[in-house]
């Protein structure tokens, strides 16, 4: 027990003169020690006030863990685990009257199971007052998490900093009567991993004021019980959060013209409990006020971007609750099985807006508001494909004298009445139940989720299993491997843990020895997982491989043509995945939702694919993140950001490094992205390359730079350098895009002459493009420009995902003549002030829609006249997906789509398919006769060294066609790959692994 009678404890940091680098060092430290006590310490300028881990049973009572780190300027990102009380695995613990003010992190707790923190004030925070990862059983009563807060004057969404941050598997915590005001968000339920914190109870925390939301969840189960969300752009926002109660909450004046209102939604504005932008099955939301909002009071909406296509908002209660002065009381689109009933409508411009809403259901008006009938559904949640399933409902504290029950099911799309129900599944898989009862006014609900399975596992059972797994890299732990006890068939599962998993793919196998599947239909398994790395999986996965002598098949699943990972957020088949299981059924015969793939033994040469033939070459330079190709002459040149170097080759398979850039210019870095290498003419008229590189005068200033090719020299430019991606050189001039630069800064069309001895380079804004017109001005890394004669020719993505059907896309391809060039008016010496800029616009011819989205890693390629067929003397563009579908930053999975667009014709007279997909980081130029591919990955995946070299096939010419060669016959060895990227635990459960015979 240490008693420190307000004794203080400075670090570092505590003059508060040195900045947030100053802050170094731990306060109080306790590593693997229980049953501390600690009271009346006032520790500040440490890097952490106190650090606890691996203990139990301890208290720290009146301690003053604030100005420790701090960071009010830092941009995006959680950071490191910094400022006042650090805690990891830390149990049965309780913190009274503590303090961490003017910190990162007020209270950070990772792996902490039931403590209990009263009365203590974590306020203040340039981050979070309170982080859970992880942390379960907690309780969190009569607290200060105000002002979570990290913002500039003028800026609008504050970074994700918030007073109250839960997420990762955090389950089970109660938060009662806190201070969550004043926030960046207030509560905020992130799984941005996909791991889900379910059963949390929220009461009576007030969490107004919130520059965003005052409570923002995308994780189901959780209860929130006479909370405040008032005066926030949004009260509740709870996309994504199935199985919700919201009862008895005020969400009121949010939205409001002189308070917070960013991001408005464009068909409803703000509004008070909102549910869009994801699912919300499952939820009540009763005896609320919603008053004065700008907007809808109730908001709720399926898919917008395919008008309910994509999954509808269903199965919810609206009852007993007070709509007041809002401009919609209550406001649904694309929703299916809502009871209503009791609402109280005052003085709001549209009491109900409705639109494709069906299931409705109303119950009767009445003075008295009493207890809606509880109900539970009896049967069971696991059961074999096609036999019978008797399911009851069991009413529990209704009052019979208020009204006969009625009953109202929904499984899939049948609806059935009555208290009991019986019905079969006739196919494995996943299976939503849904019931509601009411005595005629209020109602209840129940819900309940059944996995229907095929009794054969052959593969998974077992206390040992024959399993084995790999990773991609060599770093790291290996993979532990062994019998689940979760399990959907059977009594185990195969389980395979990665503890700290370095990234790139995770790789289980499984020896057939020689398994003849050629009677097989169809392999089957049921997936689960849990990542704790953020957006942990990517691209294409599960990937199943069946490998034989003769070579190995491999399955690559697809959504509407394009690769789609099912444990990723975006790929999950369900929302209910994400803590459950996805069923996986793979055709081994192919098919559109499955992508067959072989590849045969010993072969790494030429396939043949839409009349192309495509050579897979090993250059030797392994990249993960971006690239830029070039050709000058006869010479390639390949960029590599990562490595921060420059390569050259005369015949694409000998590669050499060039001088590196930080000889000559420093070791300020690269400082570009997508597409950011051309070739333009220097003294002489001798070609120069050039990039752009962080400046060393401040870590926001970037300057072009130039490659002697000849000197093997680097030098700088004076000109300072907007565009990042997509660069084209004409003669001395260089063009390029800024990603996300809007007309307020001058537009992300620029311009450079680096010969002329201007300061900066030019800015316009293009004008005249078609498709979703409030994203036309819109350009991201996915933009890519190509010169053509006299002609600029170019590519760019839009802000909707999933992209609009036919020319209304904002996916396009436009062109540009450089003399129409109109370069914005800047006056003042800041290029980042809008007051400086006086946008002034480029006119461009609009092409029309591309038949793909473009994304990170997009390619566009000028191509020679009649290089295939299809082009005619004017030539034609390679066009490359890169990340498709991506969102509006061009993030996305990874995609193997690409087409060849004729100049002649003016339109696309190939649209075709890569012989494997590639993502960021990929990069492309026309060379000898060829286009020559460096493949991509992304950020944080599996390093890639292969190029393709495509060319038109010669007549005559025998090139091997994808599918020749590789049969089922003989199968030595199974595997599934999930690719994800690195830095925290993953798990993974495989269960049920059958093959299956033709039904």
């Amino acid at each position: 027990e240490i008693n420190g009678n307000g004794a203080y404890v400075r670090g570092p940091g505590a003059c508060g003169e040195a900045g947030p680098e100053g802050y170094v060092g731990v306060g109080v430290l306790a590593r693997g020690r229980s049953g501390v006590v600690l009271r009346g310490l006032r520790v500040q300028g440490f890097s952490a006030g106190l650090w606890a881990e691996n203990g139990r049973g301890s208290v720290i009572e009146e301690c003053d863990f604030s100005d420790n780190y701090h960071n009010p300027e830092h941009g995006w990102g959680d950071g490191e685990r910094q400022g006042g009380v650090i805690l990891t695995n830390m149990h049965e613990s309780g913190l009274l009257k503590c303090r961490g003010n003017r910190v990162w992190n007020g209270l950070d707790m990772r792996g902490c199971n039931d403590n209990r923190v009263v009365a203590s004030d974590f306020s203040h925070c340039s981050n979070v007052g309170l982080r859970l990862w992880n942390s379960s059983r907690n309780t969190f009563q009569n607290n200060d998490f105000s002002y979570g807060l990290r913002i500039a004057p003028g800026e609008v969404h504050a970074r994700d900093s918030t007073g109250v941050l839960i997420e990762s598997g955090s389950n089970d915590n109660r938060l009662i009567g806190n201070d969550v005001t004043h926030g960046g968000d207030g509560i905020f339920i992130r799984p941005l991993n996909g791991w889900v914190s379910t059963g949390n109870i929220f009461i009576e925390n007030d969490c107004s004021y919130a520059n965003n939301n005052g409570i923002e969840s995308w994780s189901p189960g959780n209860v929130f019980i006479r909370n405040r969300a008032n005066h926030c752009s949004y009260g509740f926002w709870l996309g994504g959060s199935d199985r919700t109660v919201l009862r008895d909450n005020e969400a009121s004046f949010n939205g409001l013209e002189d308070g917070f209102h960013n991001a408005p939604e464009p068909d409803f504005g703000h509004g008070g409990i909102v549910i869009v932008n994801g699912t919300g099955y499952h939820t009540v939301i009763e005896d609320n006020l919603c008053q004065g909002n700008n907007g809808g009071g109730i908001v709720f909406r399926g898919d917008l971007g395919t008008r309910g296509g994509a999954w509808r908002m269903q199965h919810l209660i609206v009852q007993g609750n007070r709509l007041e002065g809002n401009r919609w009381g209550i406001f649904a689109r694309f929703a299916d099985d809502i009871f209503f009933s009791n609402n109280r409508f005052t003085e709001n411009e549209e009491n109900l807006f409705m639109e494709d809403v069906t299931g409705v259901t109303r119950g009767l008006e009445a003075e008295e508001r009493w207890s809606e009938p509880g109900v539970a559904i009896e049967g069971p949640d696991r059961v074999e494909a096609g036999s019978a399933v008797l399911l009851r409902a069991v009413i529990v504290g209704a009052d019979q004298r208020r009204g006969t029950i009625r009953y109202r099911w929904r499984i899939g799309d049948q609806v059935y009445e009555g208290a009991m129900i019986s019905l079969s599944f006739p196919e494995p898989g996943f299976n939503r139940v849904s019931l509601t009862v009411d005595d005629g006014v209020y109602a209840g609900m129940a819900f309940k989720e059944i996995y229907a399975t095929e009794s054969d596992d052959p593969f998974c059972e077992g206390p040992r299993p024959a399993w084995i797994a790999r990773l991609d890299s060599e770093a790291g732990f290996p993979p532990l491997v062994q019998a689940g006890a979760r399990s959907v068939v059977g009594a185990h599962s195969v389980e395979v843990k990665v503890a700290e998993h370095p990234g790139g793919a995770i790789r289980l196998e499984l020896p057939l020895d020689g398994m003849d599947l050629s009677g097989a239909e169809a392999c089957a398994f049921w997936l689960s997982s849990v990542n704790a790395v953020q957006a942990g999986y990517y691209g294409a996965g599960p990937i199943l491989g069946l490998e034989s002598a003769k070579g190995a098949l491999a399955y690559s699943p697809h959504r509407d043509g394009d690769p789609v990972n099912l444990l990723s957020l975006g790929g999950m088949p369900y929302p209910e995945a994400r803590d459950g299981w996805v069923y996986v059924e793979i055709p081994l015969a192919g098919s559109s939702a499955w992508r067959r793939r072989e590849l045969r033994a010993g072969e790494r040469t030429a396939v043949l694919r839409d009349g192309l033939v495509f050579e897979t070459r090993d250059c030797g330079i392994a990249t993960t993140g971006d690239t830029a190709m070039t050709a000058v002459g006869d010479q390639l040149f390949m960029a590599v950001r990562d490595e921060d170097r420059l390569y050259r080759s005369s015949d694409g398979v000998e590669w050499e490094a060039c001088r590196a850039p930080g000889a000559d210019l420093g070791s300020t870095g690269g400082g570009w992205e997508n597409g950011a290498l051309a070739a333009v003419a220097g003294p002489g008229e001798s070609p120069v390359l050039v990039m752009r590189r962080r400046a060393p005068e401040g870590a926001d200033v970037y300057r072009y730079v130039l490659y002697d090719i000849g000197t093997d020299r680097w030098r700088w430019t004076p000109v300072r350098a907007t565009a990042g991606v997509a660069y084209a050189g004409m003669g001395d001039l260089l063009f390029g895009i800024a990603h996300a630069v809007g007309g307020n800064y001058g537009g992300p069309l620029c311009r450079a002459r680096l010969s002329g001895g201007a300061e900066q380079d030019a800015r316009s804004v293009p004008s005249g493009l078609g498709g979703v017109t409030e994203s036309a001005w819109w350009f991201s890394r996915a933009a890519q420009l190509a010169v053509v004669g006299e002609h600029l020719y170019g590519i760019k993505n839009d802000w909707v995902t999933p992209a609009p059907e036919g020319d209304a896309t904002g996916d396009r391809l436009f062109r540009i003549l450089p003399g129409d060039y109109v370069a914005s008016e800047f006056s003042g010496t800041d290029p980042w002030a809008e007051e400086s800029w006086t946008a002034r616009e480029t006119p461009v011819t609009d092409l029309g829609a591309l038949p793909f989205e473009v994304g990170q890693g997009s390619t566009l390629v000028p191509l020679p006249p009649q290089w295939c067929p299809g082009l005619g003397p004017a030539g034609g563009l390679w066009i490359g997906a890169g990340n498709s579908p991506s969102n509006h930053e061009g993030w996305g999975a990874a995609s193997d789509r690409f087409c060849i667009y004729s100049l002649d014709a003016q339109r696309v007279v190939l649209d075709g398919r890569l012989p494997s997909e590639t993502g960021a980081g990929t990069s492309a130029v026309f060379w000898n006769g060829r286009v020559v591919i460096k493949r991509g990955g992304g950020v944080f995946e599996e390093e890639r060294d292969d190029l393709w070299f495509v060319r038109p096939v010669q007549a005559g010419e025998k090139v091997p066609e994808p599918g020749d060669g590789v049969d089922l016959e003989r199968i030595d060895r199974l595997s599934i790959e999930l690719p994800s990227r690195g830095g925290d635990d993953v798990t993974i459960w495989v269960d049920g692994l059958h093959f299956r015979k033709a039904r």
